[in-house]
């Protein structure tokens, strides 16, 4: 599943554009991950195909992940639904709409839900004052079981 091309659902501060990003890349720029917010969807790829990632700001630090429920990895569920929508409403965890799995969002650990104990796979993702940067291609390799 794509990152839609428009959404009425994404603040305005959000790109509506697909994100493709090449290692080492760049994501985002930082205002666009504001704290338990939306997050930001793109794509990574390896020599298996791409798949969808995304990051969020939580406790001023940002995080990125696969966006793939392990519950059930065979499936690719995606986390988010409505797209970009990660965190409950309180902003204290991500949550898998499909099989309301809670994860720590600073981990990526599942505290709650039918994958208690399994994680969000993580990814390697650095900001500075140019932006958000995703780190690392040998990552979706092991995203895809390699």
């Amino acid at each position: 599943m794509k990152c839609p091309q428009k959404s009425w659902l994404l603040p305005e501060h959000v790109s509506m554009e697909n994100r493709s990003v090449e290692v080492p890349g760049f994501v985002c720029s930082s205002s666009e991950v504001r704290e338990r917010e939306h997050g930001i969807c793109f794509r990574i790829s390896d020599k298996n195909g791409s798949m969808e990632a995304f990051v969020v700001r939580f406790r001023g630090t940002v995080h990125g992940y696969v966006n793939r429920c392990p519950h059930v990895p065979a499936d690719n569920i995606n986390l988010d639904a409505p797209k970009g929508k990660f965190f409950d409403r309180l902003g204290r965890f991500l949550v898998c709409r499909r099989h309301s799995a809670w994860f720590d969002a600073a981990s990526g650990e599942c505290v709650r839900g039918p994958c208690k104990g399994a994680a969000l796979f993580r990814l390697d993702v650095v900001e500075n004052d140019d932006g958000v940067f995703w780190l690392g291609a040998d990552e979706a390799g092991r995203a895809h079981g390699e």
